[in-house]
């Protein structure tokens, strides 16, 4: 069998698979089928991602590097110990209701895309309707024809033969249903959101993470084992920063690379990594409130955890208030990254029931964790010393172990701990692009639906390249047909996206 080019009379040139020992043509079909005829091959991926996924893709990115840093900022904003767990515990009630409306809306739009799915809806008119609604609907129709002396229509079949109208391969390309269907404005808002996130927000937090797990990374060599607590400030150069940011960056698309759920899979080393640093601070922190060992917070203060230092100032409630908010919104930064799982919410098996579980049971852990750990902060070292720390876990270890390696430790955790939320924001990145691909807010080609199967690449590619034979594109026509051959496996066989 072979392959030949031809012309078409429609709009879509075709390509001919022609016989080789007599000529005879055997298939005529689109070079880019769109809609994909029906006995093309599904390229949807399976649905790999379970309930412990999720718990791993939130758990990671919410206990970042802020957890182990932003304690000191908080402590700078509150009066007393005790007015510090409060404030962690009013932000993780607050971030709570965020996340529970993202449950509703993750159970009504239970597909990939996250935030970009929840506002094109919204704005759109569309989102699951279920037999209820229908049912009401159909009441009130009935009603006001019945006074006209009309027979109603049965909405429900209507409905049906509607759906059933549009080809299946057609809303499995565009990643539309009967429950999604949506106008122009909602497109729009989800074509926006979806530019900003991608070249924008995500971006930016990824060069900010990036950059705090390389110098985190770096103090154990600029520092050497034997550094005092004063000495884990230095950092690196500025060019230097950027080359190991960039090559942290690397390391964790590298991963990314290696298979649909390699992200997922390296979500769960680095959530045990998380829990573990944040476990042995607690565990440190009971210790010494039940044997006084290295006790030197609350315990050996004479204010308690809600009096006031000696030497403090009266502040006028106004102020108070102020620096109760500006606490809490460094406490919020740290609860960030709940809505994560919007964006993979298609690639879990059971997304309508695993949902709710991911997040409340992320929130519980993740609250909880926090307000434990700033208590054992609180126990094992002085108010003043936590205010004026800007690594706070570095400053736990060392004080409490009394050794400088132990500030070394807990810098490279601080650092996994920073890769970890790195990871867990290219995976759900990721996803989201190809949710936007099957929409068409980027380039099909994200999401392989350029051409209908691994074997029509070839054809696809000599086709589309076909205009850069002149010497100035024949550079990009080599990397571009590189790219596609080097990448063929990962894309068609192991649903990595591009």
């Amino acid at each position: 069998m072979g392959e030949n080019i031809s012309p078409h009379n429609g709009t879509q040139e075709t390509y001919t698979r022609t016989n080789e020992n007599d000529g005879s043509s055997a298939e005529t079909r689109p070079l880019i089928a769109f809609p994909a005829p029906e006995t093309t091959p599904s390229i949807t991926p399976k649905k790999p991602l379970t309930v412990l996924n999720g718990l791993a893709l939130v758990i990671a990115l919410q206990i970042g590097s802020g957890i182990f840093t932003l304690p000191a900022q908080v402590s700078q904003a509150v009066p007393s110990p005790g007015a510090g767990l409060l404030v962690w515990l009013l932000a993780g009630l607050l971030v709570w209701t965020g996340a529970a409306s993202f449950i509703e809306l993750g159970c009504r739009v239970p597909s990939n895309g996250g935030i970009q799915e929840y506002v094109r809806v919204a704005y759109g008119g569309g989102g699951k309707r279920n037999h209820e609604e229908v049912d009401d609907e159909e009441v009130i129709i009935a009603s006001e024809q019945g006074a006209q002396g009309q027979a109603a229509p049965d909405m429900r079949s209507s409905i049906v033969t509607d759906r059933d109208s549009i080809p299946a391969s057609t809303a499995a390309v565009r990643g539309e249903d009967d429950r999604d269907q949506v106008g122009p404005r909602g497109e729009l808002a989800g074509f926006v959101f979806t530019w900003t996130w991608v070249v924008l927000a995500k971006p930016a937090a990824n060069g900010a993470i990036s950059t705090i797990a390389a110098n985190y990374l770096s103090r154990p060599f600029l520092t050497g084992p034997s550094s005092s607590s004063a000495e884990v400030g230095v950092g690196l150069s500025p060019l230097a920063s950027r080359l190991t940011a960039l090559a942290c960056m690397c390391a964790i698309t590298a991963i990314n690379c290696l298979g649909a759920t390699s992200g997922a899979r390296a979500a769960n080393v680095f959530l045990m990594l998380k829990l573990s640093a944040l476990g042995s601070i607690i565990l440190m922190g009971l210790f010494a409130l039940v044997t006084g060992w290295h006790a030197d917070g609350v315990p050996a203060s004479g204010t308690g955890w809600f009096g006031r230092p000696e030497g403090a100032t009266e502040k006028p409630p106004w102020q108070l208030v102020g620096d109760l908010v500006t606490a809490t919104f460094g406490a919020v930064f740290c609860y960030g990254g709940w809505e994560t799982v919007g964006f993979v919410l298609g690639d879990m098996v059971h997304p309508e029931r695993d949902l709710p579980r991911v997040i409340t049971g992320a929130m519980i852990t993740v609250t909880s964790g926090f307000i434990l750990m700033n208590a054992a902060i609180y126990i094992c070292l002085p108010f003043e010393v936590i205010r004026l720390s800007s690594t706070v876990a570095v400053e736990f270890a060392q004080r409490t172990l009394h050794s400088a390696a132990a500030g070394v430790i807990f810098s490279v955790v601080v650092s996994a701990s920073a890769l970890g939320a790195l990871n867990a924001n290219v995976f759900a990145t990721s996803r989201l692009c190809v949710a936007a691909a099957h929409r068409g807010y980027f380039p099909t080609t994200l999401a392989n639906l350029h051409c209908s199967s691994e074997a029509d690449e070839v054809t696809y590619l000599e086709q589309a390249l076909v205009g850069l034979r002149r010497p100035g594109f024949s550079v990009l026509k080599i990397g571009v047909t590189w790219f596609a051959k080097a990448t063929r496996e990962l894309r068609w066989r192991k649903g990595v996206p591009v």
